[in-house]
């Protein structure tokens, strides 16, 4: 009985840890890390400040933390689950399936790629070397792949560092200006993305 107690209440510990960082996760995405306070955090969820403490005991900076941890851990999961499916795909095709993988990822992470890129210069170097670590981690797999190509003839001996930046910085550009709010990415249209990935492909089969 004694043993069945204790385990419902590490369940409500738990369960109540996860309402914590969630309501967390959703202020600081709003409000950013500055503008969110502990009692918004409270009064979101009605949890008392002291309870709050008593999980968390480094305040709001604790739970930027956990959470920042947890959705760059994510977020390199689910790249890792993506690259092994590419190496068999033509080249339009990879592009394509990177940008509606990149785009499910948005999705899907919103609210953590929100926070991380609104309050990336409050992190710690140790977290912000774990997101560099995960946009190099497609400038150190693109190349390979397209060493790969190259040795197989699909394209010609292109400058590969260059062709990387090109792609990244597209698809970063795009989905800044869309999470951003700033207007519609420059790969939104079906038709006017497959248009450019069948063009940027093509440059690299041509000889120069």
């Amino acid at each position: 009985m004694e043993e069945k107690k204790k385990s419902i209440r590490e369940q409500q510990a738990q369960d109540t840890k996860k309402k914590i960082l969630d309501a967390a996760l959703k202020r600081f995405s709003v409000k950013g890390f500055h503008g969110t306070s502990i009692r918004d955090i409270n009064n979101s969820i009605d949890v008392a400040d002291g309870l709050l403490y008593h999980y968390f005991p480094g305040g709001k900076e604790e739970l930027f933390k956990i959470i920042s941890e947890e959705a760059v851990m994510q977020l390199e999961k689910e790249m890792r689950s993506r690259e092994i499916a590419f190496e068999s795909m033509k080249l339009e095709d990879i592009l394509e399936s990177m940008f509606q993988f990149t785009q499910d990822v948005f999705v899907k992470f919103d609210q953590e790629i929100k926070l991380i890129v609104g309050a990336f210069m409050d992190l710690d170097d140790s977290y912000k070397k774990n997101i560099e670590t995960i946009v190099n981690q497609t400038k150190q797999w693109f190349p390979e792949l397209l060493k790969d190509r190259i040795n197989i003839g699909e394209i010609r001996a292109i400058d590969i560092h260059t062709a990387t930046l090109s792609v990244v910085g597209m698809f970063t550009y795009h989905f800044v200006v869309e999470e951003m709010n700033l207007g519609e990415g420059a790969l939104k249209d079906d038709k006017v993305r497959n248009h450019i990935f069948k063009s940027l492909v093509s440059t690299w089969k041509k000889e120069a």
